[in-house]
Formats: structure tokens, C-alpha cells, sequence
């Protein structure tokens, strides 16, 4: 039995000696009020040999068929409806802490108050923001955002057993994708690399759950979340909760009520945990909350999605009932963000233009592996053998030009393309690609992630010479901003050695960096921590 289920036994089973004692013979109308069948209750009969011995078995058959359902209020609610309304008078009197009228509709006024407080917290800081520093007028809501997904096989959920694409986490409870017939998953990986939306994908799950927009939403009344990187060593996941989820003006809510909230009720309780990756190396080790949050030491009947880079030791802790990798915008998104981008900066004919360019281009892995079987009659595999990546360079080896001629028309065309494309699929790159598209469509087309990098920089500087009326006389970066980007290039290398993509303010400052004017490039953002009693100023780059 898992260690909160030992817990609610234990606390429960304190009262049924006197519960038997005083129901005795009566205990068959009890079992009725408790939704035991008949054959049940002759099954306790026949193995008993007295009515105080059934009662009691009906009790423990009672506790393990319902697990944490089975509460003393429960219980206290059956009796009364089984004329043994005097057994919860003596419950009351044997025992105080059963003796207030007001008790459930207390938990759960509480309850109803976390409910509100953390869904009102979520719809101010999470619902819009401004991905462009240069642009007031391009601001994003998190409807906006789009992430395709791709659920890895665990061999446990899927009916294929194979890689299926999802449209949203909400798939996972379709019967046509996964095998019904298991209990529904306790714990859910998602997976990407940096930039790919993870913490903008789970700000939406969260917002989307606080409202019942999704299954997730709708099976949980308590959705918190839960930024790993703010998470320090010793914390409680209460006193995370606190920290993070709710506003810290909150009447009647405190760290003792959330850990009462959440025992009451955890099978409703929802942890969206965003970055295990950036979790301090500290408050990673054994016996710290996260890894016994994952492990199912602490809420065991609690459901967990959780997010990371790959192979960032998640599954040291826990074995994910479903594994999830993000693979960025599927094309038809693709457009509606292009669109969108063009029709803010007042440029919507430049969007067609890119859709045209970009986003009716093939998926190379599928559309390579179908020409190589309809010409050769090979297998997927061996065509990856001529799929080489050198330098940034996309190069096809052993491929004949005119099998590509109903692809793009053109095997250059179709190479120097390749690495936008899949740039583009990550909502980071495909704002920067809309930013470049923008300026001059020229400066998209390095064939190289070096060029591209260059090309972004160059862009944004020019930008803000013209916000700020300074002149910029040549294409090279000025002296001032190349010293500036060295510097941020330093500490960010160092950051990232430390699986970390944000900088403490603190930091910058004492190597004498001008943040300042990296902010108002673009090249980072600002951001304030979403820790509400240690709060810090960070650059995320």
C-alpha cells in the first residue's frame, strides 16, 4: 500500500473498534448505506462468526475497495441514512475533533477559497505577454501558442506501442490512443530542448486547467504550478505551494491549510512541475521533495506532469506512466502564427510570402524516406545513411538531383532551406525567422546556424539604433554592443554548464555587464522570479 494510503488508513481505523462495538447486529444495514451487494455481505457473513466480528470486516473491506475515499466523514454521513444516528453521537462525544457541524463545510469553503485564489493568480501572470521588446503592439495571449507533441511508447499506454503525434494531453485519455484498460497515468514526462515551448506549454496547461478546458482540468480540482528552478533545498511542496501559487494577501490560506487542503483532497490535485532540469542540484538529492513527490512517497494518489530537457535524471525517481517529447509547430500553425506576426507590424503581404516560402515545405525525414522507396525500393533506414549534417550544412550523399525534382525543383533550393525549416518548427526561431523576414529576406539565407546567429544580431542592432536615433555606419556590430554580447556570451556559457538558461541579475551586475542595453536589443529579457518570498531579477537568454 502506497504511503499515503497507509496514512489514511491509519487515521481512519482509530475509530472503528468503537464504531463495531456499537453498531453489532445492525451492520447489514450499514453495508447497504456503504453500496455493499448482497453477495457481499454474505461472503463477511459466512467467515465470521459473530456480528461484531462482521462489522468490523465490513469496515476493513470497506477501507481497502475505496482507498483515500474512504474518510471518516464518509462514514459519518452513512450512518445517519442507516438509522444509527446515535453511533455518530457517540463518535462526537468519544471524540472532539468530530465535533463541530461546521468541520466539512469549513474544508471545503477553504478549499473553494485555494481553488479561486490560485486559478485569479494564474489568469493575471500567466494570460498575456510581449515576446518583443521593440514592439508594444505584439502581444501574445497563451491561446495563441500551438505545441505539437509526440508521445513516446512506455509499452504501457499506447495501443500501438509505437510514437503517436497528439494534438493535446487531452489525447491521453482517448481510448484510440491509449489502452484504457490501465488506470489513468500518475506521472506524464514532457520532454524538449531549450526553446522548444516547454514553459509556455505548461503556463497554457495550467491556465487551461484552472478554467475545465481539458480532461486534466476537469479530473482535478487543484492545479499548481510549480517552477522547479525557484525551488530550494529543505522546502516543502506546502511551502511551495505558498511561495508560488497564490497571491501572498490570501485570506485564511497559509502553509498549514494548503497541506490540509491537499491531504483531503489528493486525488484531485493536479502538480504541473516546469523544469527539473534547472531543480538546484540540492534540492535534487535523495530525500528531498521533488524526488519523493516523483517516487510517490509524498501524494501518491496525486497526478504529476512534469517538464525537462532530455536525460536530466527525471526517471531516476519515477518511471512515467507516459513520455512526451515537443516538437514545436505543426505546419498548420505555422501559418496562423506568420499571419499574426505580419498583421501586428502592420505588414500582413510579407505573411504569404512566408507561408509560400517556408511552411508548404515537405517534412524532409518522411518525404526523403517515400522518394528513396518509391525509386530504389530500400528500406527507411538505409536512407538515413545518406543524410549527413556537417558544419550546420545539410548534405544528401548517393541520392541522384532528379529524385528531388517533385520535391522543392531544386536539390540546392531544397538543402540551403533544410535548416530553417527546422528552425522554425521551435517558437522561438520562427519569431526571430518573422523578425528576419521582416528586415530583409536576404538575411535568412547563410546556410549556416553561425550566419543565421549573426544575422538575428546585426537585425536586432539595427532596430534599436532606430529606436534610439543613433547611427549605425557599417553592417559590423558597433564596438560598444560586440563588448557587451562577448561578456553576455561568457556568462550564459557558464550558466548553461550549470543546466541553467537564466543569469541572476546579481551576476551580470558584478562582471559590470551592460545589461541595460542587452535588453533593449532583444538579445535577453528580464524577468522577476515567480518566487514570492525570495524573490530575484533574472536575464533569460
Amino acid at each position: 500500500m502506497a504511503e499515503g494510503q497507509q496514512s489514511n488508513a491509519k487515521d481512519i481505523r482509530q475509530y472503528f473498534f468503537f464504531i463495531k462495538e456499537e453498531v453489532s447486529s445492525d451492520w447489514k444495514d450499514l453495508a447497504f448505506h456503504l453500496d455493499f451487494r448482497r453477495s457481499d455481505t454474505d461472503n463477511i457473513a459466512s467467515r465470521n462468526r459473530d456480528d461484531k466480528s462482521r462489522c468490523m470486516d465490513l469496515l476493513e473491506e470497506w477501507l481497502k475497495c475505496n482507498g483515500e475515499r474512504a474518510t471518516i466523514e464518509a462514514l459519518m454521513e452513512a450512518l445517519p441514512e442507516a438509522n444509527l444516528t446515535s453511533t455518530v453521537d457517540g463518535l462526537k462525544n468519544k471524540y472532539p475533533e468530530l465535533k463541530s457541524p461546521q468541520a466539512s463545510s469549513s474544508q471545503q469553503e477553504l478549499k473553494d477559497v485555494l481553488q479561486n485564489a490560485v486559478k485569479k493568480y494564474y489568469e493575471l501572470k500567466l494570460t498575456y505577454f510581449k515576446p518583443l521588446i521593440w514592439n508594444d503592439n505584439f502581444t501574445l495571449t497563451l491561446s495563441d501558442i500551438f505545441t505539437q507533441l509526440e508521445l513516446i511508447s512506455t509499452g504501457e499506454h499506447l495501443r500501438s506501442g509505437q510514437g503517436r503525434k497528439l494534438n493535446s494531453l487531452d489525447d491521453l485519455f482517448d481510448s484510440h490512443v491509449t489502452d484504457r484498460s490501465k488506470s489513468a497515468p500518475r506521472c506524464i514526462l514532457i520532454e524538449g530542448e531549450a526553446g522548444a515551448g516547454k514553459t509556455t506549454f505548461l503556463s497554457k496547461e495550467a491556465l487551461d486547467a484552472v478554467s475545465q478546458k481539458t480532461e486534466l482540468g476537469r479530473l482535478h480540482d487543484i492545479v499548481l504550478l510549480i517552477r522547479l528552478r525557484e525551488v530550494r533545498e529543505g522546502e516543502t511542496i506546502e511551502e511551495m505551494v505558498w511561495d508560488q501559487c497564490v497571491p501572498e494577501t490570501t485570506i485564511s490560506i497559509d502553509v498549514q491549510s494548503v497541506k490540509a487542503i491537499l491531504q483531503r483532497n489528493e486525488s484531485r490535485v493536479l502538480f504541473l512541475l516546469d523544469g527539473h532540469d534547472e531543480l538546484r542540484p540540492e534540492a535534487r538529492a535523495a530525500g528531498q521533495t521533488i524526488p519523493k513527490l516523483l517516487s510517490g512517497k509524498l501524494y501518491p494518489n496525486s497526478t504529476i506532469v512534469i517538464t525537462s530537457r532530455p536525460s536530466a535524471g527525471v526517471q531516476q525517481h519515477t518511471r512515467p506512466d507516459c513520455h512526451i517529447h515537443v516538437m514545436g509547430f505543426p505546419r498548420r500553425h505555422l501559418e496562423t502564427y506568420a499571419r499574426q506576426y505580419f498583421r501586428l507590424v502592420s505588414k500582413p503581404e510579407l505573411a504569404e510570402e512566408f507561408i509560400r516560402h517556408f511552411c508548404n515545405y515537405p517534412d524532409t525525414t518522411d518525404t526523403t524516406t517515400d522518394i528513396f522507396d518509391d525509386f530504389f525500393g530500400h528500406e527507411p533506414h538505409e536512407v538515413t545513411s545518406c543524410v549527413r549534417d556537417t558544419d550546420s550544412h545539410l548534405r544528401l550523399e548517393g541520392l541522384p538531383r532528379d529524385v528531388f525534382g517533385g520535391v522543392s525543383g531544386d536539390l540546392d533550393h531544397f538543402v540551403d532551406d533544410e535548416l530553417l525549416h527546422n528552425l522554425i518548427q521551435t517558437p522561438m526561431f520562427l519569431l526571430l525567422t518573422c523578425v528576419l523576414w521582416e528586415e530583409d529576406q536576404e538575411m535568412l539565407s547563410t546556410g549556416t546556424m553561425t550566419g543565421l546567429y549573426n544575422n538575428v544580431l546585426i537585425c536586432l542592432v539595427r532596430k534599436y539604433c532606430k529606436r534610439e536615433g543613433v547611427d549605425m555606419p557599417t553592417d559590423a556590430l558597433p564596438t560598444y554592443v560586440a563588448d557587451s554580447l562577448m561578456h553576455l556570451g561568457k556568462l550564459a556559457l557558464e550558466a548553461l554548464l550549470r543546466n541553467k538558461t537564466l543569469i541572476d541579475l546579481f551576476e551580470v551586475e558584478r562582471e559590470n555587464v551592460n545589461w541595460g542595453l542587452l535588453v533593449k536589443l532583444g538579445v535577453v529579457s528580464l524577468e522577476v522570479s515567480s518566487s514570492k518570498f525570495h524573490p530575484r531579477k533574472q536575464l533569460n537568454f
